[in-house]
């Protein structure tokens, strides 16, 4: 082609470019209008063109204004399909579509444009059939942005939106549910859309079945169901819900019987609601470091209830009643690496209650909570199980408060300041957690009737006088570590108590609801020992005692294949007598005093009978008992030194620097205890079977002491 052939082409193309774009220009252009007469000729006219209109500011009075329909939502008063509907103010409140009252405001197709405009005054009667009461503002799907959805209602779901309509920067405030749920939006997406102020007969005041983005629901309420902020909620993220009122959930709920895992709150933060059952959450998921903080149910499960929670922080909640105000922060929840902390409960539990005895309530901080009541006697200020296990936890500062009633001036009892089984409950378990710094009026400062496996137990406190059970009560213990405080009551296997004596101090760095100083007077009151160790241990007050009955109780304690070396204690042991009976069998007692500096009193008693104080197979270094030796023991007294004794204790003090109290294998100790069936199976203090390394029987013999000697070479060689 020439030259003059190609600049022909070029200017032809040039020429139908231009045209082409005048077209397009032309279509682009938006259509605006001034009055309703001129919007519903327009809507009418540009269905499915995609074209502007635009709204000059100003209100438009829609009473007697009606559109065709597809008939699947009933009559509405605008009918937008396929377009773009715009305000043209300087806000959305200066362009306002006002609905009479008589009929929603609009219904919305999937690809029409709702932008910078107040909905208002739109509602759906009951005289229309089910489906076609919903959405009193805006029924349908399609986009909604700048809008404010107010003062619409709707005799079903959706006061104010009513379909999948997605929501961006939208106010959705005043609207109602006259008979049914979802008073602010059902089945919407939101962004960035604030939903306030809306009410619902049944569930969801602000929002049901909407997934939320960035997004604020406050001030809302369902009057007589779930939800007072939230119901059916499958996902929100980064969503404040706060000061939303319902009967269950006053934040975000959904339905009994619904699965709470397939409705998710992801880094949201719930906050100052109300409700009678699950302040904040009720049967919801969250998780992400959501945040349920200051919520109330007068019920049980103050910031949530039966529902699981993964990394969240439950703060600041209470549940106020006090004969069902049961889990302050939570009610049988799941909980993975939570933190729940200053949370109060009237009843039991101040931060958990879980009965369910099936929860995973793992890796989680329990901390400065509280629990008390003015009726009866509340249990676990920290937690308070009913079976089930909690699971690496630490559980700290936490209290069961005495409660001075003012009409009759009667004090009611807290009991299990860190941690509790309910009353009437299945004993709960803790294991591999810290227990420590926890306050409790009376009967476990730390934990009341639990098993414990493999936890720490320090410097708890009690402060009722009568109670002598700072550390634990009535507790089952296994592989535990114990110091500070003493323990009552129960029983311990392969546990070391240790450092237990002096002035403990529990002050407001280490619990904000009590300040006490307490002095250690013994290490277990009325104990049922077996492969424990007691060590350093420092009781030096006159009337102090290492192990301890009750003087006419009636009860059979026991020590057994236990290790008692390097403690000081005025006595060892006191008022075993009468009907409180105390054995001690295999155990090895030696080098205790009663002060540092003074003379060894390793067998020393006080007001002890010989007829309950007994024992089986013992060595000890020297003894104050108060009769002959041979009285107290039934068979096969041992003593360490002296003239006729056996010349060495025999531990291994640098052999085993892990377990400087273990036999040698030269010790005279060796093999010379007492076989019992239970030892068949049984592991010594270290608690490890390790292909039979540590069993507590070897070749049917029995060491004394809390340790059974195993050579390095997993031989048993003994002296007999």
């Amino acid at each position: 082609m020439n030259s003059w052939g190609q600049n022909a082409m070029n200017s032809k193309t040039a020429v139908w470019a231009a045209i082409l774009a005048a077209v397009f220009s032309a279509s682009a252009e938006p259509h605006p209008v001034s009055s309703v007469a001129e919007l519903v000729k327009k809507l009418n006219e540009l269905k499915n063109s995609g074209q502007t209109i635009e709204l000059a500011p100003g209100d438009y009075m829609l009473e007697g204004v009606t559109t065709s329909d597809d008939g699947s939502a009933g009559i509405s008063h605008l009918y937008v399909d396929g377009v773009r509907l715009r305000g043209t103010g300087s806000s959305p409140y200066a362009t306002t579509l006002v609905g009479g009252g008589s009929y929603r405001v609009m219904q919305g197709t999937g690809d029409s444009v709702i932008e910078n405009l107040t909905i208002t005054g739109g509602f759906v009667a009951a005289n229309d059939i089910s489906t076609k009461k919903r959405g009193g503002g805006y029924w349908g799907t399609g986009t909604i942005t700048n809008c404010v959805i107010s003062g619409n209602k709707a005799n079903n779901v959706g006061g104010g939106v009513y379909g999948a309509a997605t929501l961006y920067d939208c106010i959705v405030e005043n609207n109602e549910s006259v008979a049914s749920g979802g008073g602010g939006a059902h089945n919407a997406t939101a962004y960035r859309t604030i939903f306030r102020n809306n009410k619902a007969y049944t569930h969801g005041g602000g929002t049901y079945s909407c997934k939320l983005y960035d997004c604020t629901v406050t001030n809302n309420t369902a009057t007589f169901n779930n939800g007072g902020g939230c119901y059916n909620t499958v996902y929100a993220t980064n969503t404040l819900i706060a000061c939303n009122t319902a009967q269950k959930g006053g934040g975000a709920a959904n339905l009994d019987g619904q699965d709470p895992w397939a409705y998710v709150l992801d880094g949201c933060v719930v906050s100052n609601n109300t409700a009678v059952t699950g302040g904040g959450l009720y049967r919801q998921s969250a998780k992400g470091g959501t945040e349920i903080t200051c919520n109330t149910a007068s019920g049980a499960g103050g910031g949530a209830y039966e529902s699981p929670l993964n990394k969240c922080r439950v703060a600041g909640n209470s549940a106020t009643s006090f004969s069902v105000g049961n889990g302050g922060g939570t009610y049988n929840c799941p909980l993975i690496g939570c933190e729940v902390t200053r949370n109060i409960s009237h009843c039991n539990g101040g931060g958990i209650y879980d009965n369910t005895g099936t929860n995973m309530i793992v890796d989680c901080e329990i901390s400065y909570n509280a629990v008390s009541n003015k009726e009866s006697t509340a249990y676990g200020g920290g937690i308070c199980l009913g079976g089930g296990m909690a699971e690496r936890c630490r559980i700290f500062g936490n209290a069961a408060m005495e409660w001075v009633r003012t009409e009759d001036g009667k004090a009611i009892t807290g009991t299990g300041g860190g941690a509790s089984t309910g009353k009437n409950l299945a004993a709960g378990t803790l294991r591999n957690c810290e227990i420590f710094n926890n306050y409790a009026y009376a009967y476990g400062g730390g934990v009341r009737g639990m098993k414990l496996i493999d936890c720490v137990l320090s410097n708890n406190v009690t402060v009722n006088a009568a109670s002598t059970s700072p550390n634990a009560y009535s507790c089952e213990l296994e592989g535990c570590d114990v110091s500070g405080t003493m323990v009552e009551g129960g029983s311990a296997s392969r546990t070391v108590f240790h450092d237990i004596g002096g002035v403990v101090s529990v002050g407001s760095a280490d619990n904000p609801y009590h300040t006490l100083e307490l002095s250690a007077k013994s290490v277990y009151h009325m104990p049922s020992c077996t492969n424990c160790l007691f060590r350093d241990n420092r009781l030096t007050a006159d009337s102090s005692y290492m192990f301890s009955g009750t003087k006419n109780v009636a009860g059979t304690c026991s020590l057994v294949n236990c290790t008692i070396v390097s403690n000081n204690s005025a006595n060892m042991f006191y008022r075993f007598s009468g009907d409180m009976t105390m054995k001690v069998v295999n155990s090895i007692i030696y080098g205790n005093r009663n002060r540092p500096g003074t003379v060894s009193q390793d067998m020393k008693d006080s007001s002890c009978d010989s007829g309950a104080l007994r024992f089986s197979h013992c060595a000890y270094g020297v003894s104050a008992l108060s009769g002959a030796t041979s009285d107290w023991f039934d068979e096969g007294e041992f003593v360490i030194g002296g003239e006729g004794g056996l010349a060495s204790p025999g531990f291994a003090w640098n052999k085993a620097p892990e377990h400087p109290y273990s036999l040698g294998f030269m010790s005279p100790l060796l093999g010379l205890g007492k076989w019992e069936p239970w030892m068949a199976k049984a592991s010594d203090f270290r608690g490890t079977i390790d292909g039979g390394r540590y069993r507590r029987l070897r070749g049917g013999k029995v060491d004394l002491g809390c340790y059974q000697w195993w050579s390095l070479w997993g031989m048993a060689i003994s002296i007999r």
